[in-house]
């Protein structure tokens, strides 16, 4: 941030300022450095609970937002309207004790119903595939995403760019 304060203000040409640039510079690359080796630290020694994270995953409903996507997408519900179920839902299901596991097509009917009048009728495995966070990940197949087919790409892109 300092070089970039610095460089922002001066001519396109050279400029004596420039010279100021470096040791900032030099710092930079050193704390980038010694930031790499704490992160090869902690990631060569990682240990991961695999059935930790999955129950973690589906326990704190981090694929909510995927079931208000698949309501836009299926029920051409505008998206504030979608939210606002799934977020209803969230609330009712964490003062009830559920978890997404327990969430099935009745239970979003029932919600559906007080907050929008009707039910979606969007079926138990739409539901299902929305909440499971497995399937969730598997289904972010686009270039960068987070499904393991896209993750291989990205690793074998980068493998064959740093063997060039």
């Amino acid at each position: 941030m300092t070089v970039l304060a610095m460089i922002k203000g001066i001519p396109h040409s050279y400029n004596r300022d420039l010279q100021e640039v470096s040791p900032h510079l030099w710092n930079a690359i050193d704390n980038t450095n010694e930031i790499l080796k704490i992160v090869h630290g902690m990631l060569s020694t990682l240990t991961v609970n695999k059935q930790r994270t999955e129950y973690l995953a589906g326990a704190n409903f981090a694929t909510a937002t995927e079931l208000a996507d698949v309501m836009v997408r299926h029920k051409n519900l505008p998206f504030r309207t979608a939210h606002k179920i799934v977020g209803r839902i969230v609330s009712e299901a964490i003062n009830d004790g559920l978890t997404t596991n327990d969430i099935d097509d009745e239970y979003v009917n029932k919600i559906s119903e007080i907050v929008t009048g009707s039910p979606l009728n969007l079926g138990e495995e739409l539901v299902s595939q929305a909440l499971n966070p497995l399937k969730n990940v598997k289904s972010r197949t686009v270039k960068g995403g987070c499904a393991p087919s896209a993750v291989q790409e990205s690793i074998d892109i980068m493998e064959e760019f740093l063997n060039e």
